[in-house]
């Protein structure tokens, strides 16, 4: 199965031949200053692409992160560099009605506004610097 999505507008499209069922949720504060809420994304190792690159601005964050988005509405995505991998929001695949929580990053980092009830692989922000 393929899964492609695009951003609001529909000037950047994103496909994959990887299966995206599994979901991971990043509670830190880059994420949550960037779009003030916490990032539910898939791990997409292998095989993006990415059609119509112009319309695709760029972020370098950290040497081992960049966040890519759309330059009219916004929507990103991110690329890690060690190792190769994209993070792909949720929200951009319509076939993520089927998929589910698997891991969450930073739990402490989290407002108290929002928890989720999904209590599936837990890591605090100790434990991911020390990894």
């Amino acid at each position: 199965m393929q899964y492609e999505g695009q951003c609001l507008y529909g000037r950047v499209i994103l496909k994959t031949e990887q299966t995206c069922y599994e979901i991971t949720a990043c509670h830190c504060l880059m994420y949550q200053k960037w779009n003030g809420y916490l990032l539910m994304r898939f791990i997409i190792e292998r095989g993006l692409s990415i059609e119509d690159k112009t319309n695709v601005s760029y972020c370098h964050f950290f040497a081992w992160l960049v966040q890519k988005f759309c330059n009219k509405c916004s929507h990103f995505f991110s690329k890690m560099f060690n190792p190769q991998s994209h993070y792909i929001s949720v929200t951009l695949f319509e076939q993520s009605q089927i998929a589910f929580l698997v891991t969450q990053f930073y739990i402490g980092c989290n407002p108290m506004y929002y928890k989720l009830i999904e209590e599936k692989a837990l890591f605090t922000q100790q434990h991911i610097l020390n990894t």
